[in-house]
């Protein structure tokens, strides 16, 4: 199977909390969606839509969902740690979610995924995967992806980008 994973694209600057996507993290939604159906494009066509749920990361993949019919599914597994949440807390809660992507049975499927920064930081030094530790550590961009291949537990990083708006 392919997991995806995702930054959610560009939020507004203004104030803090649940903010929506700006005009930038808009067309950042869009161009992920058209990069996804581009024939030989640089992303998979997925099969499931997995998404925090905060508005900017339903809004990221908004676009890609009416495009492939496919319903966003809300995990508030993927929600960015909580305030009143201990670090080991919030590793157990990205774990677990990891574990359950691990179990799909379907080999053929695509997953994507759309978290948050410190979501993304903590699942790439939770996995089993190919990468160095440089790879591992690279901080996420907005609108930035990384396209995994799933087998016996073993994440293989297979490429990168970012969606430009």
């Amino acid at each position: 199977m392919k997991a995806v994973l995702l930054r959610h694209a560009t939020r507004s600057a203004t104030g803090l909390g649940d903010s929506s996507l700006n005009a930038l993290g808009s067309n950042q939604a869009e161009a992920l969606a058209q990069r996804c159906l581009a024939p030989h494009g640089p992303l998979p066509h997925p099969t499931h839509l997995l998404v925090s749920p905060k508005l900017r990361a339903r809004e990221t993949l908004q676009p890609l969902s009416e495009t492939t019919r496919l319903h966003l599914k809300i995990d508030e597994r993927l929600d960015e740690r909580h305030q009143n949440e201990t670090s080991a807390e919030f590793m157990a809660r990205v774990r677990q979610f990891l574990a359950e992507v691990e179990q799909t049975p379907e080999k053929d499927s695509c997953v994507f995924i759309c978290s948050h920064l410190d979501w993304l930081e903590a699942a790439l030094i939770t996995i089993s995967s190919d990468m160095n530790e440089i790879e591992s550590a690279a901080s996420w961009m907005t609108a930035e992806f990384r396209i995994f291949k799933i087998e016996d537990g073993l994440w293989s990083l297979k490429n990168r980008g970012r969606a430009e708006g």
